[in-house]
């Protein structure tokens, strides 16, 4: 399964490889069943996008013979997590600690999609690669394919650098729900990067918990982060293992849905270090 839906709000450099290279994408797919002996391949976007369906069918129309198919998926948040790709394209549940491989399946992303074809074609290795510049502190946010080793600083100077009124600036390497913060724009695209964000910081202050049950109710997971929290503050590793805290995937859904604006991703976080 090729995964080519845009998970993260802002990002959208998957969906500019698509548009610019769709045969790369195909024949990276069809490399990788070849190698793997995988009788189907289907590719995986969001049913909002339907040019790109358009662009991806009128694709694999070139290859009868073989057995692909493009599945649109529900476009919510977050459908990109691999298991939920693999529910709504193929039916198939993985369970929590379970390889997709022993079930037959396999998933890859846009990028290596195309990273596989461009070694496999060309003997290459990633040298460069699509970055979602974008955020409301920049000027002109916009997709760049950038060589890996760009430094962010060269990246925000082509989105004609930060507007006027930002004052106060987070830049964030990845999207805004799973990426990490960076304490300056001194830093460099590598070959996993997919985007560089810059948001204008806006101050909260974080109130005690009051026990609404929102972050238990949207973790799709279904695990307890407001207990692991509490675990964490106490030092409790066996109650973080009783609420099956590695199973976290750090969506960062618990944390946007807090009304209390409690960084509580950071504490499962925590929580699952601790573990280790």
């Amino acid at each position: 399964v090729v995964n080519a839906v845009e998970c993260e709000p802002y990002l959208s450099s998957d969906y500019r490889i698509i548009r610019d290279y769709p045969h790369n994408i195909v024949q990276g797919l069809i490399y990788t069943m070849k190698a793997l002996n995988a009788p189907s391949g289907v590719l995986a976007v969001k049913k909002t996008r339907p040019t790109l369906v358009k662009i991806l069918n009128e694709e694999i129309e070139k290859y009868p013979e073989l057995d692909l198919k493009v599945t649109p998926l529900p476009d919510y948040y977050p459908q990109g997590w691999e298991n939920d790709v693999f529910k709504n394209a193929l039916g198939i549940h993985v369970p929590p600690g379970t390889l997709p491989m022993t079930l037959g399946v396999l998933g890859i992303n846009v990028s290596t999609a195309q990273a596989i074809y461009e070694a496999i074609k060309f003997n290459m290795p990633i040298l460069k690669r699509y970055v979602t510049v974008n955020g409301d502190a920049l000027n002109f946010p916009q997709n760049i394919r950038v060589r890996v080793g760009t430094n962010v600083k060269d990246l925000i100077e082509l989105c004609d650098g930060f507007v006027a009124d930002a004052q106060n600036i987070q830049l964030i390497s990845g999207g805004p729900m799973m990426g990490k913060a960076m304490p300056h724009e001194d830093f460099v695209v590598t070959p996993t990067t997919t985007s560089v964000l810059a948001f204008k910081i806006v101050e909260t202050i974080e109130q005690p918990c009051v026990r609404c049950g929102a972050c238990i109710y949207n973790c799709p997971v279904h695990i307890q982060p407001v207990q692991i929290m509490n675990a964490v503050k106490r030092g409790d590793k066996e109650a973080l293992k009783q609420f099956n805290t590695s199973a976290c995937i750090e969506c960062g859904l618990c944390a946007y849905v807090c009304t209390s604006k409690i960084q509580v991703t950071d504490y499962v976080r925590q929580g699952k270090a601790m573990l280790r």
